[in-house]
């Protein structure tokens, strides 16, 4: 190859570069093919690109993808909008929470991502608490009342204090979390711990004594 046409090559992938750039940089990318693929992984890579992004048409690929019918593209969507707390997703979390035809993992990372949200109230999550009957729901019920502000501790409090003696591990732990991170307190609490055990019991008891002494419970 001569000189010259190694310039014109040069030349060429330069231009190519700096295409592919200036299509990255103002969002003119292939995300809005990639989330109608019918390969999940490509849907999965259009909610990698919509991540990092904050445009009207990421939000709709994330608001598109919350129903697919694929439980990881799903949940995937639910985490990123509880990620990047846009007033704009809230309904869809809600509807995606309620929704009972849905997989429970879809449910479960829609509640914890509307832990994330200043206008969830937290009757939302604490009904979903004490009544759901699938345990992944309810932690991830948990998991969005331990994302809640802590200004709001004395009205969660409670319903994490009696999450404490769930039957499932997942939601003891994101449970004791939850009091934690409202108290700011540090507790010997395993999660492990079978409810109805005698390390169990001493725990909670002295645990419920303590967040009565600070008028977190009654």
């Amino acid at each position: 190859m001569t000189e010259k046409n190694k310039k014109i090559l040069a030349g060429v992938l330069m231009g190519i570069a700096a295409l592919l750039f200036l299509r990255l940089l103002f969002g003119g990318d292939d995300i809005d093919d990639l989330a109608a693929s019918e390969d999940a992984d490509e849907r999965l890579l259009a909610l990698d690109k919509a991540h990092n992004r904050e445009d009207e048409a990421a939000a709709e690929v994330l608001t598109q993808l919350a129903s697919d019918p694929d439980p990881r593209v799903a949940s995937r969507a639910l985490k990123t909008m509880g990620h990047k707390r846009d007033p704009r997703h809230v309904a869809t979390l809600r509807k995606q929470l309620v929704d009972k035809t849905r997989p429970v993992e879809v449910r479960a990372a829609a509640a914890a991502s509307l832990g994330r949200y200043d206008q969830t109230q937290p009757t939302e999550l604490t009904g979903m608490l004490r009544a759901e009957k699938d345990a992944k729901v309810r932690a991830g019920a948990a998991q969005g009342l331990a994302f809640m502000s802590r200004s709001r501790k004395t009205e969660i409090i409670p319903d994490l204090y009696k999450a404490l003696s769930d039957p499932d591990p997942a939601v003891r732990n994101w449970a004791i979390t939850g009091i934690s991170k409202m108290t700011g307190h540090r507790f010997e609490f395993d999660a492990k711990d079978k409810p109805g055990s005698p390390a169990h019991r001493k725990i909670v008891s002295d645990l419920g004594q303590y967040l009565r002494n600070q008028k977190l419970m009654n």
